[in-house]
């Protein structure tokens, strides 16, 4: 079985939030399935927030900002997977407009959830996570690769989704 690690923190990142998770897995598939469950537990406008580093040669993140409807944004999970899932230039946050939830993937394949639903540990626990705390991939070294097309992915993916800079 793949490595599986999810930390949880209760009531740690604001005072409204009772679930703020951090978790990395090998398996890919694995942390797909459990994205996009996330994703479809939001409501049906989200806020997307892209941090790339495609374009930039001071080492500084671009970031660009929009509000989507949420089928637009599961239609560009399939159109961008390997954005999405294996870009270590790119960080992807997603928010749902309605009550302020909201994930990020980060630039090494590390899963943020921040939440006051008390429903969400049960969709990790669903998808194979257990509740532990160990090091996470970030916090030893490592490498973050860069699909060949990410530049050029992450322009179109940002121009779909109708994204500004900011």
């Amino acid at each position: 079985m793949d490595t599986l690690l999810l930390r949880s923190f209760l009531s740690r990142a604001t005072p409204r939030t009772v679930f703020d998770s951090s978790l990395w897995t090998g398996n890919l598939d694995q942390l797909r399935s459990l994205f996009r469950s996330i994703v479809e537990s939001f409501s049906d406008n989200l806020e997307l927030l892209f941090k790339t580093d495609t374009d930039s040669e001071d080492g500084q993140w671009t970031r660009f900002h929009g509000s989507v409807p949420s089928w637009k944004f599961k239609q560009a999970i399939s159109t961008f997977d390997e954005l999405i899932f294996r870009d270590g230039g790119s960080v992807l946050c997603v928010k749902d407009s309605r009550i302020g939830d909201y994930l990020a993937l980060d630039q090494n394949g590390i899963f943020f959830l921040y939440s006051n639903k008390p429903i969400y540990p049960s969709i990790f626990q669903a998808h194979g996570f257990d509740m532990r705390q160990n090091e996470l991939i970030d916090e030893k070294p490592h490498w973050n690769v860069r699909p060949k097309n990410a530049s050029e992915d992450g322009k179109k993916f940002i121009q779909e989704l109708g994204l500004l800079r900011v």
